[in-house]
């Protein structure tokens, strides 16, 4: 768990406009990259979802809020993706194949590698690899950012 918490760290600040040290900054792209083969900044607008796997009644909710976004046609435009641990693949599961998401599941816990931790699951949402909004997803915090998006739970 510890090694998404750092992700989600590092993700904040090597997305983040004009707040970005070039070795987080660095050490995110390498990550998202190097094994992942991503790259949020050839995308006009993206959306990252990393689950910690900290908290199970979050992840449900969150897992409502991923269903939401895929099935709404506003979000059609966006890169979707979704990160989540090894110990909880069964996320997957819940979201289905059909999901417009690219499901990138941790299986050898590689984030620890970059020094990326997460205390909870994290939404971000990108235009052209920088941060134009982000928050963490946790119980009441869910409603207030899918209202935000337009998305009813």
């Amino acid at each position: 768990m510890k090694y998404f918490y750092l992700l989600a760290c590092l993700i904040v600040l090597a997305c983040g406009p004009g707040k970005t040290n070039s070795k987080e900054k660095e050490q995110l792209d390498l990550y998202l990259s190097e094994i992942y083969k991503v790259d949020l900044k050839e995308y006009p607008k993206s959306i990252a979802i990393i689950v910690s796997g900290n908290c199970g009644s979050c992840t449900e909710k969150t897992i409502r809020f991923i269903k939401k976004i895929d099935q709404d046609k506003r979000f059609d435009p966006y890169k979707k993706l979704l990160v989540i641990p090894v110990n909880n693949a069964s996320v997957k599961d819940s979201i289905g194949n059909g999901s417009s998401f690219r499901i990138i599941i941790d299986e050898h816990q590689n984030i620890d590698k970059y020094g990326i931790n997460l205390p909870k699951n994290l939404f971000l949402e990108c235009e052209k690899g920088d941060v134009v909004f982000q928050d963490w997803l946790y119980l009441e915090k869910i409603d207030t950012i899918a209202a935000k998006y337009g998305v009813a739970l």
